[in-house]
């Protein structure tokens, strides 16, 4: 069968039609003439894999990675070209909200630029080879060479790694995950399956040094709980955003695209009236990024976070930047409506998950009682469509002040947005 594209719909996929129908397909640029398989049909739509492209846009390239279809499938579309489809995308999630375009920030680096990669370790004729998991399945793997979202640096580093472990047959290691800083040094934590060879990987990774390689970590899940054992050197790595120095553990939760953090931290600077008598209610406030940068502006900040993980490089972040306003209550989020109401607050900055802000922290921002006339929010969104349906909800109570997209995740379907709101 063939179809035209018509447009690429968030989060990612291609949109055409024929004979009335809709189809949503893996890939396909706007004007592109496809041939497609495997078509399923829904109620209201198919899918369907493309697997010949008949007549190709010029915005298309050749992708960098073999496996960019797990990893980041719009790498065959140019990175001027994705910026313009997200911002089409946008104007139409959030087309209820202003009819003025959205404005992208573009990723200083378009490849290279995550900070941070997980990826199994798979044994294969007594050997072992890193992989990503094929989309939607448990079970199903691809092997990774080489990945250009990340730096050359973290490349070599996993190359490295893999041959270490296959020298030693270390059979208990089942995933690596790597985060790099900015000054380009790295950390490793490594997934286990048994604490069985544990002394022997320890030698391994203390005997042996790999370039640029800080320390180790190894994580061992034990029933519900996961615990952190200290293989080598550091179990932690540091960075630097806006001369404030984050430690973030293995467990941590940080943004990929470190260049990107200090561009929205500029914007929110510039449009959110700080002042000395003010408090900072910080949600899903991790290690501490954003609530701690403004913490030199305010009176005080109060972080929750539901991670003890994150909370523990919340206090120590403060120690180490000298930080003497702020405190972190160890609490999930959406049961913060009690803190709301004994720490009243007059800036809230919000930071949730793809799920986006808990139904019943909404509740609590709209009640007149707990906000003060001046309040200002600060929410920043890993997914468009789920702060939409949030602003549906906060608008009611707020104005909308501020409100501007990121490309935190270049090749990717993903669109972080930052939105500023002001109390009616």
């Amino acid at each position: 069968m063939e179809l035209t594209i018509e447009k690429i719909v968030y989060p990612g996929k291609s949109l055409a039609r024929k004979d009335g129908q809709v189809f949503f397909l893996d890939e396909g640029l706007p004007g592109e003439i496809v041939q497609v398989m495997n078509v399923q049909k829904k109620n209201n739509f198919s899918q369907a894999t493309v697997f010949k492209i008949i007549q190709p846009s010029h915005n298309r390239i050749l992708p960098k990675c073999e496996h960019y279809k797990i990893c980041s499938p719009l790498q065959y579309i140019d990175y001027k070209e994705q910026l313009i489809i997200k911002t089409e995308q946008l104007a139409d999630i959030f087309k209820s909200f202003t009819t003025n375009p959205i404005a992208i920030e573009a990723s200083p680096d378009s490849f290279g630029y995550r900070n941070k990669i997980s990826l199994n370790l798979l044994w294969k004729s007594k050997r072992a080879f890193l992989a990503y998991n094929i989309r939607d399945t448990h079970n199903k793997f691809i092997d990774i060479n080489n990945c250009f979202l990340v730096s050359d640096n973290l490349n070599a580093i996993l190359k490295n790694t893999v041959q270490l472990i296959n020298k030693h047959k270390h059979k208990e290691i089942t995933g690596v995950i790597l985060r790099e800083n900015s000054c380009g040094k790295a950390h490793l934590t490594i997934d286990l399956s048994s604490e069985k060879s544990l002394d022997k990987i320890k030698r391994t990774f203390t005997e042996n040094t790999i370039p640029n390689l800080l320390g180790v970590v190894a994580l061992l899940k034990k029933n519900d709980f996961i615990q952190s054992i200290n293989i080598h050197g550091a179990n932690f790595i540091t960075e630097n955003i806006l001369s404030n120095i984050f430690s973030i553990g293995p467990l941590s939760f940080f943004q990929i695209n470190t260049a990107m953090i200090e561009l929205v931290c500029k914007d929110i600077t510039k449009n959110v009236s700080f002042k000395n008598s003010d408090t900072i209610f910080d949600l899903y406030c991790g290690v501490g990024t954003f609530g701690l940068i403004f913490s030199k502006q305010v009176k005080e900040v109060i972080g929750i976070e539901s991670e003890t993980a994150n909370t523990s490089f919340f206090i120590k972040n403060c120690k180490d930047n000298d930080i003497k306003n702020a405190k972190v209550v160890t609490s999930k989020s959406e049961d913060v409506c009690k803190q709301l109401k004994d720490m009243p607050s007059n800036i809230i900055i919000m930071d949730p998950p793809r799920s986006g802000v808990h139904k019943n922290i909404l509740k609590t921002l709209l009640d007149a009682r707990h906000m003060t006339h001046d309040t200002q929010l600060i929410y920043l969104s890993c997914d468009p469509v789920t702060m939409a349906r949030d602003l549906e909800i906060l608008t009611q109570k707020y104005k909308i002040h501020f409100l501007k997209a990121y490309d935190f995740f270049p090749q990717t379907p993903h669109i972080e947005t930052l939105c500023i709101l002001t109390r009616k």
